[in-house]
Parts: structure tokens; sequence; C-alpha cells
């Protein structure tokens, strides 16, 4: 995917309206690469990585996240935003790999190669992976400095 060209944005839509959500995606005609991956933990939302016009996003989210589902873009007191764009993508790849970590081929919607996904499922992993991971390094490796790029995290020696 070519990361001047990708949006990558979440929104709290049940599961069970994914396909009708992905449809309304691809009637917009900047629409090129795309991949679409729903989640069931926390909450139920939906990511999106896809290659497409800003102004086709503007007009995406007003139609189908504002007027049709009524999300919050914005958190209000007590209340979480409920849909959201990522203001700059560093990292294409682990952008891609993110998107797919839940590995559900039911939730999973994408143009992209087969081939291409199975390298990016067997690169990515869970949240609570990365936070095993961080924890273990915070406490059982001393004398260990790493950043871990793709997550943004980095491990301080345990002095």
């Amino acid at each position: 995917m070519d990361l001047k060209k990708s949006v990558m944005f979440m929104a709290h839509i049940p599961l069970q309206d994914i396909s009708n959500v992905v449809t309304t995606l691809l009637e917009y005609p900047s629409v090129k690469r795309y991949m679409v991956c729903g989640e069931d933990k926390p909450y139920e939302h939906i990511h999106f990585l896809v290659e497409m016009t800003t102004k086709d996003y503007s007009a995406y989210a007003k139609r189908v996240f504002i007027d049709k589902y009524k999300l919050r873009g914005r958190a209000k007191k007590d209340l979480c935003r409920q849909y959201g764009k990522v203001k700059k993508i560093e990292d294409i790849y682990g952008a891609m790999c993110y998107t797919l970590k839940e590995n559900n081929e039911k939730l999973r919607y994408t143009n992209l190669d087969p081939k291409v996904i199975k390298k990016l499922l067997e690169d990515s992993f869970k949240k609570q992976e990365v936070d095993k991971l961080y924890e273990c390094m915070k406490t059982t490796t001393p004398y260990v400095h790493c950043t871990e790029h793709r997550y943004n995290r980095t491990v301080e020696p345990n002095v």
C-alpha cells in the first residue's frame, strides 16, 4: 500500500454490518487498495486502512459514521470517541500488520494479494502479546535497551 495515499481510521460499528460498510466504502471512486477488519474485543469496532483521497474519506465518514450510525468523533464527558482517523501513518507495514492483527477471516475484507496477507499475518501480533513482551523485558533484562518501532514502545533498563 502507498503510504502517501493511505488513510487509517476506525469506528465503533456492529460487526454484523461490516459487509454493508465495505460495500459503501467501495462506492467511492478514489478507493484503490484496502483492508477492513473487525474486532470484537474489548468492544465491537472496525479498523480501516484504505488508499483513498481525504475528500472521499470525509464524505464517507459523514455518510456512514455521522449520518447513518450517529457516532461521536470527539470524546465528551464520560463518553469516548466512536470514530477517528490517524493523523499521520508513520509505518505503513506496521499499520497493515496492526489492521490484520485479529486474523478473523470472516471479519476481513481486502483486495490485497493473499500472499501479502499471509506475510502480514505472520508479522502481526496482538496487543496483549506486545504488553507481555514489554513487561518481560522490563523486569527480566535490566541491561537491555530496546525500542520496538512498530508500537513506539521503549523498554528502559530496570535500575
